[in-house]
């Protein structure tokens, strides 16, 4: 199996907000199964701190929504949060150095902007499912993306064929934990059961219900003799 990680699942284990989520990573980790993300998760991953510091920060001025909303697009971090930033992500790189961070390739691109223009997914969620050609599955918590992801992949969308060639499932992280930890659970060998004998009391009943649900020909005429 190969598994494509989408940024909200690597934030998942960023902000350890998911315990699901790290479990799955750890089977992941213990199994040796090949898993891979793009290098554009990383830079959403910083786009997303950033975002996040920033509004802590105008919260702690007491500023209101809309006048930090206005203000969103004109960050003013400080360098000392940019490395804070980077420290943490640059941690969970190195915590799971098993996930492979790709490049998406010229066709990948190609893919990418076909599904974009002709569907309902946004550009970062076109990205990630183009970026994701070669995998078994794509896991994602976000519902919509795994709803028009799969529409794309089955055929649903006659604009974006190339979608149909991905050949790959979108999934919840909790959907692939159940199926992995499933495959964990020791299978009960029926045939190492020892059967307990039955003692001559038991015997003696048992034959007694069979014999009662036995049909009775004891009342049966003779038959004639030709």
């Amino acid at each position: 199996m190969k598994i494509y990680l989408d940024t909200n699942v690597i934030r998942d284990c960023l902000k350890r907000r998911n315990l699901n989520t790290i479990r799955l990573l750890e089977i992941i980790r213990e199994k040796k199964i090949e898993c891979k993300s793009s290098i554009f998760s990383i830079m959403e991953l910083i786009d997303v701190e950033k975002d996040d510091i920033f509004f802590k920060n105008c919260i702690r001025k007491g500023e209101e929504i809309t006048s930090i909303m206005r203000k969103k697009s004109r960050r003013d971090l400080k360098l000392e949060d940019l490395n804070e930033i980077w420290k943490d992500i640059n941690n969970l790189l190195v915590t799971y150095p098993f996930i492979e961070f790709i490049n998406l390739t010229s066709e990948g691109w190609t893919i990418s902007f076909d599904m974009c223009k002709s569907s309902n997914l946004d550009a970062d969620d076109s990205i990630h499912l183009a970026s994701a050609t070669g995998c078994d599955v794509l896991l994602t918590s976000d519902s919509f993306f795994e709803k028009e992801g799969t529409r794309l992949i089955k055929g649903h969308n006659a604009l974006v064929k190339e979608a149909e060639k991905l050949n790959l499932k979108i999934n919840a992280p909790e959907e692939i934990l159940e199926i992995l930890e499933d495959e964990e659970k020791p299978k009960q060998d029926n045939s190492q059961i020892p059967i307990k004998p039955l003692d001559s009391k038991e015997d003696d009943e048992l034959k007694a219900e069979i014999n009662k649900n036995l049909p009775n020909t004891s009342n049966k005429p003779p038959t004639s003799s030709q």
